[in-house]
């Protein structure tokens, strides 16, 4: 692959982009800047070499471990220093560690971003790991690690459980967060030594985006990435250091399984398999293989194993690559009745894609969904940096740009021959996770080798001698990739469409990309005790049939357009979420049309619907924040639609017929009911057009009024919940009434939050930073048409449930006894103007926000007077505002854990 880094220490532009430049210095270090002055926000972004794949045997878990430790100290900064900077300067700072990079990256306001670029040069070759902070981030280590293993899908414990699996020599066997033991035990030289080892400047990339100009960025990364002359750094590939060349999984000749009970109410199973290195020529191909599997509701998993055949109600497809090798992962979450059937049908499908191939169709939609993904990623400064920073790290920094057009080429020849090679019954593990007491035997489960080749039933398993048929790559989509010049600041503009619907629309037309939310008034706040779940069940199902069109039908034509449709419901409201190509509108308005004004509600897609959201509410017993948090609403709402989970309750969602859905649909989608909100790349008078045609037979209808205010009730005394279940943490909530309507105190709330939450927060320097009691703490709080709350949450290890509980309740009442001092104070006001800077870039979140606006009757241009209300804000009202809301003696509490 082409190298863009001159050897010689100056920044030059790069080829690849317009406004994309790139350096190498002479001490190793590469840098990455590109320029968009779209918005005036900027991120550094810094990419290490080093993940758990990287680690020798003693040091497992410390690539994790160091993450932690770089924001503890300095010879400049005591900890704590940089989260109060980082707020101070508007900003945001995260960190994450995977199997072969380590990444950090500060977004803020552009003026600032001499601030970032500081503070990461000196954190990441600069930190000391002072011992008594090592000592206290190490518990908080195994917290974290615990947190994971009380969660079942996604990246929770059965991911772990596949990855011991599916690998016994490459290092993909050994969790990220390393074992308890080694963060406990391992001595502080060994962890400095691997420090040393791996964050060398010859080992990093430094990306900087946004409105900045190169030559200055530049000067800074210099300056602050190059190490102090006494400085050394130690060799790789000894034991306690860097492993430059980890092994590699060799081909297994059979089938694994592993079986596993616990407390928990559904089944999961993961399906693993090795995948191609990040390097491999393949990786195209598998992308457009993992998007026929699993992209878009047009996608083969989604249409038959979940839509057709009825035997998953969640599941996805996650990948992880490095240079060397990948690993593919299929999840699934059922119950236990149905999980053999879906298991074989996985391997059928899997099965149909590696003999046939997919259909050109298929691969031509796949083209399409790669390149809209790039462009929706480039609309964030983080986006482009991540996309940068990750391929430069691959070494493969071309790809940044590139990798559409290298999807373009693939053929359903390739699709075929990659899945063969990659989906083999020998190289499967399968690790399944069931309720305690499940007898496997009696349903049909597999629990060891022999019994998962038989329920595979010949899957996986191919004709060597397959003739491939030869054919010509489909010529790329027609999709510009490039950036436009912006040159005003956009807002939006009302305008009334033909039949007296509200739009509002912005035009920027920096990417040829747009964002539409259709919302109408009236949610899950209309519901009763039978009703329950009546408004997400009728969007759910209003996306499924329009006319004789049948779901699969309107998804493969909308995202063979680069589109995507999807349900929004809330407490207050409902909708459409829209997501499109500029150059390809027609089609896809069209039909979003057709679904907003005529629905045909399938009565199979309704039992569909019903059934899976009724496996939801068990679902959420198995995912301890959310079961608090269900919970938590039934205290302090009691009977009243607020109290209840938007999907409804066990005992409602039979009772709703699609009679009760069309008539829902009568009252809420009419003109004068329905606001549209759009933001992105389009000519104004052609959309109208577009929508004026696509809403046409939209009745007229009138606006629903304001939901009723939700009850006024407050706790009277301690109310609690404790709910007992087998896992490795507490959750604790702490929870009260919230403000009465969204418009009274909307500054001082966000100020109260912003004191007391994030890494420069009250609560998580009290909680974790002083006294190591959890990983994760923070609030939450809603506000709508009725009555809001206010929730802290910890979670933390059993044994220190009571002390948690005690000082999130403490954090929280001392709000209401003194005024924030003013540093403190300032510092939130700057981090929290700073973050809705940043968070304002992307065409879905101005539209997201607008239509809020709009909703609550404000302004959809009213961001400058919200921050205006923020600059005058004070302790003050801030304490007033804690003092209506927090009491020490009056609250309600929520406890999950054993």
């Amino acid at each position: 692959m082409t190298d863009f880094f001159t050897p010689d220490g100056q920044l030059r532009p790069c080829i690849l982009a317009a406004n994309l430049y790139t350096a190498a210095l002479p001490s190793g270090l590469k840098v990455v800047i590109k320029t968009d002055r779209r918005t005036p926000v900027a991120v550094c972004n810094v990419w290490v070499k080093v993940g758990s794949n990287r680690e020798p045997e003693p040091l497992r878990g410390w690539s994790h471990g160091i993450e932690h430790m770089l924001f503890k100290g300095t010879g400049t900064r005591n900890e704590g220093d940089f989260a109060r900077e980082v707020a101070e300067a508007g900003g945001s700072t995260n960190a994450g560690t995977g199997y072969e990079t380590t990444n950090y990256h500060i977004t803020l306001p552009a003026e600032n971003l001499p601030v970032a670029v500081d503070i990461l040069g000196d954190a990441l070759l600069g930190s000391v790991f002072e011992a008594a902070s090592l000592d206290a981030e190490r518990k908080v280590l195994v917290h974290e690690n615990h947190m994971y293993d009380d969660i079942p899908f996604g990246f929770g414990v059965t991911w772990r459980w596949a990855m011991e699996l599916a690998f016994d020599q490459s290092p993909y066997h050994h969790p990220i967060g390393g074992r308890d033991e080694n963060l406990l035990e391992r001595d502080r030289e060994d962890i400095m030594a691997f420090y040393r080892s791996a964050y060398r400047p010859d080992n990093m990339t430094v990306v900087v985006v946004g409105d900045v100009d190169p030559d200055d960025a530049f000067a800074l990364v210099q300056k602050k990435f190059t190490p102090h002359p006494d400085q050394h750094f130690e060799p790789v590939d000894t034991p306690r250091t860097l492993v430059s060349l980890p092994a590699t999984e060799p081909e297994h000749d059979r089938c694994r399984i592993r079986v596993e009970q616990g407390d928990i109410k559904r089944a999961y199973c993961k399906l693993v398999f090795p995948g191609p290195g990040e390097n491999d020529p393949t990786r195209p191909v598998m992308s457009v293989a993992r998007r026929v599997l699993s992209d878009g509701r047009s996608c083969r998993l989604f249409r038959h194993l979940q839509e057709e055949l009825k035997l998953v109600d969640d599941f996805a497809l996650m990948a992880e690559a490095g240079p060397r090798e990948g690993v593919i992962i299929l999840d699934l979450e059922t119950d236990v009745d149905r999980l053999p059937r879906a298991i074989t049908a996985v391997a059928r499908i899997l099965t149909e894609l590696a003999q046939d191939g997919c259909t050109e169709a298929e691969l031509d939609r796949a083209r399409i969904r790669v390149a809209r993904s790039f462009l929706f990623g480039d609309e964030t400064v983080q986006g482009q940096a991540s996309t940068l920073g990750y391929h430069e790290a691959m070494g493969d920094l071309e790809g940044a740009f590139a990798f559409p057009d290298r999807v373009a080429k693939v053929t359903r020849q390739d699709v075929a021959s990659l899945c063969r090679q990659l989906f083999r019954h020998q190289d499967l593990s399968c690790v399944i996770y069931l309720p305690q007491g499940t007898d496997p035997a009696a349903l049909g489960i597999p629990t060891d080798q022999d019994q998962l080749e038989a329920l595979l039933e010949g899957a996986l398993c191919y004709d060597d001698n397959v003739d491939d048929q030869e054919e010509t790559a489909l010529p790329a989509p027609l999709i510009n990739l490039n950036r436009q010049p912006q040159p005003t600041e956009p807002v939006f503009v009302g305008h009334h469409l033909n039949n007296g619907a509200a739009l509002h629309y912005q035009v920027d037309h920096t990417l040829p990309i747009l964002g539409l939310t259709m919302t109408v008034k009236g949610g899950a706040t209309g519901e009763t005790v039978t009703s329950a779940g009546l408004s997400t069940l009728m969007q759910m199902v209003q996306i499924k049939g329009t006319g004789n069109l049948v779901s699969e039908q309107i998804h493969s034509t909308l995202e063979g357009e680069g589109a995507s449709l999807s349900p929004r419901t809330e407490r207050d409201f409902s909708g459409l979420s829209f997501s499109g190509l500029s150059d390809r509108l027609d089609r896809a308005v069209a039909l979003m049309g057709q679904v907003a004004t005529a629905p045909s509600f399938p009565p199979e897609e309704i039992e569909q619907e019903r059934r899976l959201a009724q496996e939801q509410l068990a679902s959420l017993d198995d995912n301890p924040f959310q079961a608090a948090a269900v919970e938590m609403r039934k205290l302090l709402y009691g009977d009243h639609p607020y109290g209840r989970p938007l999907a409804g309750t066990l005992e409602s969602l039979p009772l709703l017929t699609r009679a009760h859905l069309l008539e829902r649909h009568h009252q809420a989608w009419t003109a004068a009911n329905l606001q549209i909100v759009v933001a992105g790349s389009f000519e104004p008078e052609r959309l109208s057009d577009l929508l004026d045609e696509a809403l046409r037979d939209l009745p007229a209808g009138h606006a629903l009024p304001d939901p009723a205010p939700g009850p006024a009730q407050h706790p009277s005394g301690v109310v609690s919940r404790k709910l007992d279940k087998e896992q490795n943490q507490s959750v604790v909530l702490v929870g009260w009434p919230g403000v009465t309507d969204p418009n009274t105190h909307r500054p001082e709330m966000l100020m109260l939050k912003e004191v007391l939450n994030g890494q420069a927060g009250r609560l998580f320097e009290q909680l974790r930073n002083q006294r190591s009691l959890c990983y994760n703490t923070g609030t939450l709080s809603t506000a709508g048409f009725g009555q809001g709350m206010f929730l802290g949450y910890v979670l933390t290890a059993p044994e220190t449930e009571n002390d948690a509980r005690e000082a999130l309740v403490e954090g929280l009442v001392q709000m209401t006894a003194q005024d924030v001092p003013g540093p403190e104070f300032n510092r939130a006001r700057a981090k929290l103007i700073g973050n809705i800077l940043v968070s304002s870039q992307s065409n879905t979140s101005k539209v997201v926000r607008a239509s809020q606006d709009l909703l609550f009757g404000r302004d959809p241009n009213g961001l400058p007077q919200l921050v205006e209300g923020i600059r005058n804000c004070t302790p003050a009202d801030v304490r007033r505002l804690a003092q209506g809301l927090f009491t020490a003696s009056d609250r309600y509490e929520v406890t999950i854990g054993p």
